[in-house]
């Protein structure tokens, strides 16, 4: 499914993609996605624009690279929160409740998307892309208010919990 997202993402709007790990290697071998990272980019072995990074980056430049891109798509929640915070439209491939709720309680529903039904047919998350890429400024607009709102909620909680 994803292989066939981003051959059509590159065919249509001949997307740069890249491929970020979210782990560190080697902290939990079970959850390294570096290997299906490899198998993915296997696939797109003669393009250069189908970039994988496999190489450590530190907060900072993790931060970076996440708020130069133009759409993120993945499954870990933290990869799609990073994202958000800088403004950035996401989709975040569900295969949980947490990621699903919290985005949807942000009030951002079109940046949830289950992740078996993306494994069964990845052309809802293409035209969910398709749309957040086509209005991309609205789409930044509306991220940014989503988290202004949601800082703001966090923020008076602390303060009440702290205050009291």
């Amino acid at each position: 499914a994803m292989t066939d997202l981003i051959a059509s993402l590159r065919t249509r709007h001949r997307a740069r993609v890249l491929l970020i790990s979210a782990y560190q290697t080697g902290v939990r071998p079970w959850e390294d996605d570096l290997p299906w990272l490899e198998r993915v980019k296997s696939n797109f072995a003669e393009d250069d624009e189908v970039k994988l990074i496999n190489w450590r980056l530190d907060m900072y430049a993790y931060y970076r690279l996440m708020s130069r891109l133009d759409l993120m798509i993945g499954m870990r929640l933290h990869s799609s929160l990073v994202a958000l915070r800088f403004g950035v439209p996401s989709i975040n491939l569900s295969y949980t409740l947490k990621g699903g709720d919290i985005l949807r309680h942000m009030g951002l529903p079109d940046s949830v998307a289950d992740l078996k039904a993306f494994i069964e047919s990845p052309q809802n998350v293409l035209e969910r892309a398709e749309s957040m890429l086509a209005a991309r400024e609205a789409e930044r607009e509306k991220v940014r208010a989503a988290v202004t709102r949601a800082i703001k909620t966090n923020l008076s909680i602390m303060k009440n919990l702290l205050d009291s």
